[in-house]
């Protein structure tokens, strides 16, 4: 049977960091992973490949994702600095094109600061062979007991005539979302919005109480810091 591969998303959104670089502060970026599996079922006798839908891989758990400082955005420090975090090179090699194609927009300030977050997506296409015997009607009635689960993995990357499909999706990362966790930004009475004192930015409450939980003592967007006790650092 042909096989798939896994399917790679890569989303970055690059913003100027509020602090001059002559603060002495550097370069930051995020990186956050999710992953999801994809079902096909695969009909033999006629090769006919349709979709049985999508669901969380719910055996892979993410953690708030890494702050990493980053003194410059050359190639060779790029992919050292990510794939210390990735431990995958082809897939670091992939997030660092992204990283480095949003590092030199040309509308962002030339020589500030950027804070770049950076979302990947991992798609596990699982296909499940049923046998000539059983035709897409008779499957669809539910005689799926027949099902045979071949899973293959692998990445894929793309020659330099792909690169303008490659360029990375701006757009698709609002601009109002938690620079934190990278989700949109919604009010809720589990997870209320606040704002750390001396700036105007926003995250999640639950965000904000694990960064501090770090040892972190600033935004991590304007690096301000945050005076007082920590324990009336948010505001709703």
């Amino acid at each position: 049977m042909e096989t798939e591969v896994i399917k790679v998303d890569i989303k970055a959104r690059a913003t100027p960091h509020a602090a001059p670089s002559s603060s002495g502060f550097l370069n930051t970026v995020a990186i956050t992973q999710t992953r999801e599996v994809e079902e096909f079922a695969l009909y033999e006798s006629d090769g006919t490949v349709s979709s049985l839908g999508s669901y969380p891989d719910h055996s892979f758990r993410d953690p708030l994702p890494p702050f990493m400082d980053f003194e410059n955005f050359t190639p060779d420090y790029v992919f050292q600095r990510v794939n210390g975090y990735l431990h995958d090179r082809v897939l670091s090699g992939l997030v660092t094109d992204r990283i480095l194609v949003e590092s030199q927009r040309r509308d962002l300030p030339q020589g500030g600061l950027l804070f770049i977050a950076v979302s990947v997506k991992l798609t596990q296409k699982v296909y499940l062979a049923v046998p000539s015997s059983i035709s897409p009607d008779q499957e669809s009635e539910g005689e799926s007991e027949y099902f045979e689960t071949s899973s293959v993995l692998s990445t894929t990357t793309t020659d330099d005539s792909d690169q303008e499909s490659q360029e990375v999706e701006t757009e698709d990362l609002e601009a109002e979302s938690c620079a934190i966790c990278l989700e949109k930004l919604s009010e809720s009475e589990t997870n209320p919005i606040c704002k750390l004192p001396g700036c105007t930015h926003e995250f999640h409450e639950e965000c904000v109480i694990k960064w501090l939980g770090r040892q972190h003592d600033s935004c991590p967007l304007c690096r301000q810091s945050v005076d007082g006790n920590r324990s009336q650092a948010m505001e709703n």
